[in-house]
């Protein structure tokens, strides 16, 4: 009997085994299935994010051209509106040497009437106007000064339109567009 009794435990024992082995091989199998499809699931994630990066990239260097153009643009205009300026401002030079224009300075009434001695025109310009007719050196200076002003307000517009360009570029491309905060302060 007692040998019996050790065949039946060795048998449960093998079958113990046999099942824990069965059990584990189908585990296996289930968790090894499972962690493919984690794999997939993970790689579509992945590239996804990347067609979605390379389509933002792609949207940014767009409009990134876009607003280079349109810097350009402005460049281009603004350097024009400096090379008009100065060309008529060197016009003026020559018609001031060559005697046939001076520059005169316009004062009020007011400011004559103080002096005293400011001629008083009742030209076109008013009555009780009177005006001031510079030699050649101050007429060199205010013109050096017209000429700087007129840079210095291309050179301003320029910047404006420039800061004003790269703020809407933000903006947009921030995604900000028609809201409260789409106009530059």
């Amino acid at each position: 009997m007692i040998p019996a009794l050790y065949t039946h435990a060795a048998a449960a024992a093998v079958a113990a085994a046999l099942a824990f082995g069965g059990a584990w091989q189908w585990q296996a199998n289930k968790y090894g299935a499972q962690l493919a499809s984690m794999r997939t699931d993970h790689a579509q994630v992945l590239q996804q994010l990347a067609d979605k990066t390379q389509a933002a990239y792609e949207a940014v260097r767009e409009r990134e051209g876009q607003v280079q153009a349109a810097l350009a643009q402005a460049d281009q205009q603004h350097q024009q509106e400096l090379t008009h300026a100065k060309t008529e401002t060197d016009r003026l030079r020559a018609c001031v040497r060559a005697g046939t224009c001076g520059v005169r300075i316009i004062t009020r009434s007011t400011a004559c009437a103080a002096g005293g001695d400011v001629p008083q025109d009742a030209g076109a310009g008013g009555v009780g106007d009177g005006a001031v007719a510079l030699d050649d050196a101050a007429a060199n200076r205010v013109l050096d000064l017209r000429e700087s002003v007129q840079s210095d307000a291309a050179k301003l517009a320029y910047l404006r339109e420039y800061a004003s360009a790269c703020y809407r570029a933000g903006v947009e491309g921030a995604g900000v567009v028609g809201g409260a905060d789409s106009n530059p302060p």
